[in-house]
């Protein structure tokens, strides 16, 4: 399962991603063991106590490493314990943060790949960029068609 986040109209901001079949290239090999998660993840993210991101359940100063970003995906191992244990998980401030707190209690393989994006940094191979503006988007498609990156022509 590839997960990737709704737009909304809240959150104007929207992802490009690259072809499907280029990433399915890269997503077998990476799912090809159990309990495998693939994305871009952060470690030893403080947990806020205000704000936008603001966490009142989660008791711990850190949270333990998570997927960041445009997208993740799991084994189907990984979908069964979930969907088998929906019930019991505790949902937290963000489907990320709380994916992360219960995969902790199965100890997946985590494959951090820098080419899922997290923040505004722009990487030739990248498969996907995240929350672009309108004008942001128009650039990076154009540079994607063109050149066949997201970043820029050469």
């Amino acid at each position: 399962m590839i997960r990737r986040p709704p737009r909304s109209t809240l959150f104007p901001y929207t992802t490009l991603f690259r072809s499907r079949r280029r990433v399915a290239e890269h997503l077998k090999p990476s799912l090809s063991s159990t309990k495998s998660f693939w994305g871009r993840f952060r470690h030893n993210w403080i947990v806020q106590r205000h704000g936008k991101w603001k966490e009142l359940s989660y008791r711990s100063v850190t949270y333990p490493p998570f997927a960041c970003g445009t997208a993740y995906a799991l084994s189907s191992d990984l979908i069964r314990w979930l969907a088998i244990n929906r019930n019991w998980l505790q949902t937290y401030q963000g489907e990320d943060v709380s994916l992360g707190i219960w995969m902790a209690a199965v100890g997946p393989t985590m494959i951090d790949d820098t080419r899922w994006q997290c923040g505004d940094e722009c990487i030739d191979n990248a498969f996907s960029r995240g929350q672009l503006n309108p004008a942001e988007l128009k650039t990076a498609w154009k540079s994607l068609t063109r050149c066949g990156n997201f970043c820029k022509c050469i």
